[in-house]
């Protein structure tokens, strides 16, 4: 089989940055996706080299911009030059890209995300849906990706301990994207799912009792998990999610599993809340779409709603908290509808847009947000 355009280049890239003792940057989206790709991705590497200098970072949900963002190149400006890889984003950060290598980063972007108009200026990009790339299936998600660079990165060292445990990361970033079960993604679930209730990793263990889902399927354990971690909150840069699945201690691993656990019914309760002051906004409405922003939504709900809403009304669903510079926000749109196509017909009028076809994010001046909608509108009409 084909393998995934620059994959073993990156490979190499990382073996290399490591014979000389060089500076590692991961740079994480904050869904789990991204936060097991991050963690996944960092345990390879220490097992190449337990004393590389290595720095694991993810971008606040509310305050930062999507993907890789210019508040975080600033943050980690001391640390260039560096070999700095963004997993789960960047393949729409043109800006910031090009940033990073003004301020002397090497760049490694891998993401599963759409191309938009072209590609952004990284030194190698994984992704295989670019140009070139002959892997068959498209649609793997990032910690998949990931997981084929391990075995790159580890050769003959590549054992069945850690197979195991990446395999379980692998698993519950793939359900948590909700990424079509084929191919890599459904090997790496169904291996995930197999071991799972016998998981060494202590965050997965106490989260698994924690939530008493010890009596569960693998498969709605997983599918509980992904609702709790998926919206994690970040602290010191780091999300709580990767912290609970990257820790070794099982007393810390349990004080998390309880937090995250408090945290998510709180989230859940303010989602419904936010989706039924929605329903009742759109009710009514004869247009095409809905498109609701508020100043009091925080960002990190707006896919979890706009999903909720999109299902309910089976309409193409904008949903975006508004500030007084950009509002920021996810849409979800109906089977065999684009939303990326949409955002891309609109795109003179929005400062950023990506994803997928079922499910994308924007960024939208607050000067441009009615002229946005109106787009939009005769988009879908």
């Amino acid at each position: 089989m084909k393998e995934i355009k620059n994959l073993k280049k990156a490979a190499d890239l990382i073996k290399k940055t490591l014979a000389k003792n060089g500076k590692i940057i991961i740079f994480g989206d904050a869904d789990l996706d991204g936060s097991t790709s991050a963690l996944l991705l960092e345990e390879a590497i220490r097992n190449v080299n337990p004393a590389a200098d290595l720095l694991v970072y993810f971008s606040e949900w509310e305050s930062s911009d999507y993907g890789l963002n210019k508040q975080a190149l600033q943050a980690l400006a001391a640390y260039a030059p560096a070999l700095l890889i963004a997993v789960d984003c960047g393949i729409g950060n043109f800006e910031e890209l090009l940033m990073a290598k003004i301020m002397g980063f090497t760049t490694v972007v891998i993401d599963h995300h759409e191309i938009l108009h072209t590609l952004p200026e990284a030194d190698l990009i994984i992704d295989p849906k670019q140009k070139g790339d002959q892997y068959p299936f498209k649609k793997l998600t990032t910690v998949c990706l990931v997981y084929k660079l391990s075995q790159l990165l580890l050769g003959k060292n590549f054992s069945s301990f850690l197979d195991q445990g990446f395999a379980e990361l692998a698993a519950l970033g793939t359900i948590a994207d909700m990424m079509p079960e084929e191919d890599l993604n459904a090997v790496l679930v169904g291996q995930g799912a197999a071991t799972i209730k016998q998981t060494q990793r202590p965050g997965l263990k106490a989260m698994i009792g924690a939530a008493g889902l010890g009596e569960s399927s693998a498969r709605e354990i997983f599918k509980k998990l992904s609702l709790i971690l998926n919206i994690s909150p970040v602290t010191n840069h780091l999300t709580e999610c990767y912290l609970l699945l990257k820790t070794a201690s099982q007393e810390e691993a349990m004080v998390l599993a309880k937090k995250l656990l408090g945290e998510a019914d709180k989230r859940h309760q303010e989602i419904y809340e936010i989706t039924e002051i929605v329903s009742q906004r759109v009710a009514q409405s004869l247009s095409p779409i809905i498109f609701e922003g508020d100043e009091a939504w925080q960002r990190v709900f707006s896919g979890a709603i706009a999903s909720r809403i999109c299902n309910k009304y089976k309409k193409p669903t904008f949903i975006f908290k508004k500030n007084i510079q950009k509002c920021r926000g996810s849409v979800r749109v109906p089977k065999n509808m684009d939303a990326v196509a949409a955002l891309k017909t609109c795109a003179p009028l929005l400062l950023m847009y990506g994803g997928h076809p079922p499910a994308a994010g924007f960024t939208v001046s607050s000067e441009n947000v009615d002229a946005l909608k109106k787009c939009l509108e005769e988009y879908f009409k």
